[in-house]
């Protein structure tokens, strides 16, 4: 992270191109949360991009799971769990920024964006690519 916002870099990359298309989406919409949620922008217009990432979230991580699943990886089922449980705290989130305006709420958007990040790009994923290349 640079300077709090998420840069896609070499290393965020998969191998599998429409894939890390969908991760550089994310990056582009996880800024843009984090954007919001630090410059204190009306609640409206934080709901509405948390409602966009969650919308393409769930579109990526469905073309995620099926992709892995053409390809047989064994460890689906736990990925998709960790999937349900991102959708689950985005879901959270999103509620509470729409409920009422935290202090909380910015310390919360940038762990939710480095978990996703460091811990689920970074290694779950890189576990699926690992074993599709050595299909």
């Amino acid at each position: 992270m640079n300077g709090g916002v998420v840069d896609w870099t070499p290393d965020l990359s998969v191998g599998v191109p429409n894939l890390d298309a969908d991760h550089k989406k994310l990056v582009e919409l996880l800024n843009r949360v984090f954007v919001a949620a630090y410059a204190g922008v009306e609640e409206e217009v934080l709901a509405g991009v948390l409602a966009e990432l969650a919308a393409y979230t769930k579109d990526h991580f469905t073309r995620e799971e099926a992709h892995l699943a053409q390809r047989f990886y064994p460890d689906l089922p736990a990925h998709k769990a960790e999937h349900d449980r991102l959708v689950a705290e985005l879901a959270q989130i999103s509620r509470r920024a729409i409920d009422e305006r935290q202090e909380g709420m910015s310390a919360d958007v940038s762990e939710f964006l480095r978990r996703w990040l460091v811990d689920h790009i970074l290694d779950r994923d890189r576990a699926y690519a690992e074993y599709l290349k050595s299909l």
